[in-house]
């Protein structure tokens, strides 16, 4: 019997990764919203149900119940719990999501043709204007595809983006004064 010692490719993981991180974003904001708790014991984190409008108080007592506060994790069942909000300190990292960095980037669409059959190219820029990628794309009705541009074709767009097309200046200069 052999075993498949190769680590599963990115396409093959992006799925659980993406779910992953969305129960991360799905929770920082259900703690900003309503706050929630975390356990010292387990660190596990979870937050307070929905807190209804003020004005349409429920009138079963079930629900009622199920709005309060668990006394305990539910997880390990410890009791030293850490209420937490929005004011929380280092909240991101609380939940997993504490950003390396915040990268400001310019998405751009070169539009060829509309209609039917259409085809543009999305470029992607950096605040200096340098190119980062680009894709081409064509649709036609209900039927669309794109394509990544590398090697000399990139190269090309980066020249492209330099000729003067009736705006005073090159496509990247008329796109960096904006």
């Amino acid at each position: 019997m052999t075993q498949d010692k190769r680590q599963r490719s990115c396409a093959e993981r992006i799925g659980e990764e993406y779910q992953d991180t969305f129960e991360k974003i799905r929770l920082y904001d259900a703690i900003v919203r309503n706050g929630g708790f975390r356990c010292r014991d387990c660190d596990h984190l979870w937050t307070t149900p929905d807190v209804p409008d003020e004005n349409s108080e429920p009138d079963d007592p079930e629900l009622q119940a199920e709005s309060e506060p668990k006394a305990d994790c539910p997880k390990c069942h410890a009791l030293d719990l850490e209420e937490i909000g929005p004011d929380t300190d280092d909240l991101p990292s609380f939940v997993g999501l504490d950003p390396l960095s915040l990268d400001l980037r310019y998405s751009v669409r070169v539009q060829f043709s509309w209609d039917g059959p259409s085809d543009h190219l999305d470029l992607t820029l950096d605040t200096d204007g340098a190119l980062l990628c680009a894709s081409y794309h064509f649709f036609d009705w209900f039927d669309g595809a794109a394509r990544e541009i590398t090697g000399d074709d990139l190269q090309e767009v980066e020249a492209y983006m330099q000729h003067d097309f009736g705006l005073g200046d090159s496509l990247l200069e008329s796109l960096k004064s904006r």
